[in-house]
């Protein structure tokens, strides 16, 4: 019998089957937003440094805006500047421009150009990428529960995989070892190819240089000591002498180097500023704080005046792009939004120049934090009852990561314990590539040099050295009258 309702006929059904299954859809991701975040970052270089402290190559989706970004973090690093003739001609040394294209890189700057929404879009950009890695580990998960391999715990696994992978910015994408041996022979030739004696920042202090290449961008050099050894001294020293020589270039021309100098400690910074000065002026800062200035013979007439050599010193050095910030509140954030608008400042206006009249290139170089138990923790304030061993893990790691994300040699001045060991805290060494301890003696030799009279014997013995010997000792001689070491 019939029910009534209409029969339905199996020929009425084909075009059902005919449709095609949908496709998979993309994984999370904003075409528009990442071209139009590359576009603002070659036309405003600003945009270019704050983009770049938020996003890594592996943030963007598809392999040629990949190269893109890297494109882009190469030619600001390398050439102080961008554009898009800078950057098309860094794709071309790396190898990317065929695979991108000219025209496609040109029209992508013209069709978007500047914006001040640059922030936004790299937070996107980085929500999407964490989203993917969401989704992959998610697949993963799906993939063993499907082959019943699955274990109770296993989604409490994921989640804090995943949640560790957003809280590192996503940054789980692995490189070939062709990808890393072209960096690495990039970053060889680059080295190579510079007219100074090593391939670091040179301090001056040849047996250091030698001994360690120098200081070096994107690494922490962790120096340690007695209080009253003279380390604050030492980095002056390092610093100011970094900043007095420009760094010549390829072109004939050269780049002045920036410094830096963090100081959480007790000093001030006119009192640091008057240290440099009798440094480098050869004055007694004794001299100076008990107003004998001025020699006299032994009817009270002037003989020699050292207020000539001060002057000479301090007009020389205020020349120079030093930078001090003296807070002992200073937490590494602070120092992270600072830092980034001199690194800015110097690129763009550069440094005045009085052998060519005019302001000349410069760039953030070396930053020293002295004390490093002063500093603050970019922590929530929950966590202030932490340990000091914690505290500094904390504060260590910060500096490392800003090292890396505005491309400075880092200097860390650290307290030792009464032992004379563990840099303060054990875990302080591991964010460090370079550790070295300042042996100071208390008094002069008991029979003194006739050319060393007034200096006593300081030794920096290296525990680590990521570019020489591990177990390296420099000798060197400090007069703490001048607050000034010799090799």
């Amino acid at each position: 019998m019939s029910s009534g309702a209409p029969e339905v006929q199996k020929q009425s059904l084909p075009h059902l089957r005919a449709v095609p299954p949908p496709k998979e859809p993309a994984p999370p991701h904003d075409e528009r937003i990442q071209r139009a975040t590359i576009a603002a970052c070659v036309l405003d270089v600003e945009q270019c440094d704050l983009a770049l402290e938020i996003l890594e190559p592996q943030h963007f989706y598809g392999a040629n805006y990949q190269r893109l970004w890297e494109g882009v973090r190469d030619t600001r690093k390398t050439r102080g500047a961008i554009d898009v003739e800078l950057l098309l001609s860094t794709l071309d040394r790396l190898g990317y421009l065929d695979s991108i294209g000219e025209p496609q890189v040109r029209m992508l700057v013209a069709q978007h150009g500047p914006s001040q929404n640059v922030r936004s879009y790299c937070e996107a950009i980085r929500e999407h990428a964490r989203n993917r890695t969401v989704l992959s580990t998610l697949d993963a998960q799906k993939a063993i529960a499907m082959g019943g391999k699955i274990g109770a715990d296993w989604a409490d696994v994921t989640v804090g995989l995943v949640q560790d992978a957003a809280d590192l910015g996503a940054r789980t994408s692995a490189v070939t070892i062709q990808e890393s041996m072209k960096e690495a022979m990039d970053r060889a030739e680059r080295d190579a190819s510079t007219t100074g004696k090593v391939a670091g920042l040179a301090t001056q202090f040849e047996q250091f240089d030698q001994t360690t290449g120098g200081l070096h961008r994107r690494e922490v050099l962790l120096l340690g000591g007695r209080s009253g050894g003279g380390k604050s001294s030492l980095t002056r020293q390092w610093g100011a002498n970094i900043a007095r020589t420009p760094t010549p270039t390829p072109d004939g021309g050269h780049i002045y180097e920036g410094v830096f100098f963090a100081v959480a400690d007790s000093m001030t910074r006119a009192q640091i500023a008057t240290a440099l000065a009798c440094t480098y002026g050869g004055v007694s800062e004794t001299r100076l704080r008990t107003k004998q200035m001025v020699e006299t013979d032994e009817y009270g007439n002037p003989v020699k005046s050292h207020w000539p050599a001060l002057h000479g010193a301090a007009e020389w050095i205020r020349s120079l792009p030093i930078f001090i910030h003296d807070d002992n509140k200073l937490t590494v954030r602070r120092l992270r939004v600072e830092l980034r608008a001199w690194k800015t400042k110097l690129e763009k206006e550069g440094w005045p120049c009085a052998e060519h009249g005019q302001n000349c290139p410069a760039r953030l170089s070396v930053v020293v934090f002295d004390t490093v138990q002063r500093f603050g923790s970019n922590e929530p304030d929950a966590r202030r009852n932490d340990s000091t061993n914690e505290k500094l893990d904390r504060v260590g790691r910060e500096i490392e990561d800003l090292a890396l994300k505005l491309d400075f040699a880092a200097v860390v001045i650290t307290q030792l314990n009464s032992e004379g060991g563990a840099f303060g805290a054990p875990s302080l060494k591991t964010h460090a590539q370079t550790l070295a301890v300042l042996k100071t003696a208390k008094n002069p030799p008991k029979t003194p040099s006739p050319t060393r009279g007034g200096q006593v014997r300081a030794d920096l013995v290296f525990e680590k050295n990521r570019h020489g010997d591990d177990s390296a000792e420099i000798a060197m001689w400090f007069t703490k009258s001048l607050t000034r070491f010799e090799e």
